[in-house]
């Protein structure tokens, strides 16, 4: 991932996809690496739905810095874990 560039993690047609540009109504979280502290940031985009390995949830429009090899859990409607990332 290049400095500065988001990657959207959207849901589409009940499946979660990964996209370099941003799907209005549809991005569940955007995600950046910053070089300068050496972490990734994760900005929520929607309710409950973003949350860390843990069972942490993320709140929307907060900016969280997290580290290399977290991982952040993608939740649906129904509050399942659908899938799961790490943080490289």
């Amino acid at each position: 991932m290049s400095k500065g560039k988001y990657i959207y993690i959207l849901r589409e047609n009940n499946n979660i996809i990964l996209k370099n540009y941003q799907d209005k109504g549809k991005c569940l979280t955007k995600i950046y690496y910053d070089t300068k502290y050496d972490e990734y940031v994760v900005i929520p985009q929607k309710k409950r739905c973003v949350h860390l390995e843990s069972g942490q949830p993320l709140g929307v429009g907060r900016v969280y810095y997290l580290p290399r090899a977290m991982k952040i859990v993608i939740k649906n409607e129904q509050g399942q874990n659908e899938n799961m990332f790490r943080l490289a």
